[in-house]
């Protein structure tokens, strides 16, 4: 994998800033002491403020952030644009089978910390996909990946002379991601 994701990159800073806090307070240059879960909270919420604060650049159109709580998308006939979801803590369930797709190449991005991404797409639309978790699953169609730092991507046949086609990108940090057509 010749490309670095999001996540490696929250993880490392993450385990660079508890190194310096547990080495300046086992040489004694900072008591840490009891104070030591606020600042990992404090890190944390630093974290998550700054990724919910800010829109990725190219995402498209639609852009949905949740803290906390369920994200539920298509319920009934809707047109479809380009879209990203930022979730906190919930599940993200998105139904394109009932949603009118213009044609042309669009983008689905979600983002979330913990809970469960599902989307359901039609039979007949050219995709290219891929879903990372940290730790979890991660099942896109008829392939399936369990346990730290899964990931998968798929492309349809099709996908590049395809007149409509979408690229969904999904990233989790615990939990499970899922694809699947109905149809």
């Amino acid at each position: 994998m010749g490309h670095s994701r999001p996540w490696e990159y929250f993880l490392a800073a993450l385990f660079i800033v508890l190194g310096v806090l547990f080495l300046l307070h086992s040489l004694g240059v900072a008591n840490i002491g009891k104070w030591w879960p606020l600042i990992l909270i404090a890190i944390g919420l630093a974290i998550i403020w700054g990724r919910f604060r800010r829109s990725r650049p190219g995402t498209g159109t639609g852009v949905f952030h949740r803290w906390l709580g369920d994200i539920r998308l298509g319920e009934g006939g809707w047109e479809f644009e380009d879209t990203t979801m930022e979730s906190g803590l919930g599940n993200v369930r998105i139904d394109l089978t009932k949603a009118s797709i213009r044609p042309g190449a669009h983008s689905l991005n979600v983002y979330s910390w913990m809970g469960k991404i599902e989307i359901l797409v039609p039979a007949n639309l050219a995709l290219s996909a891929g879903g990372a978790v940290t730790l979890g699953s991660v099942a896109i169609l008829d392939s399936k990946r369990d346990g730290f730092f899964p990931e998968l991507t798929l492309t349809s046949p099709d996908y590049d002379a395809a007149e409509t086609k979408l690229a969904i990108k999904m990233q989790l940090f615990i939990g499970d991601v899922s694809l699947r057509r109905t149809g």
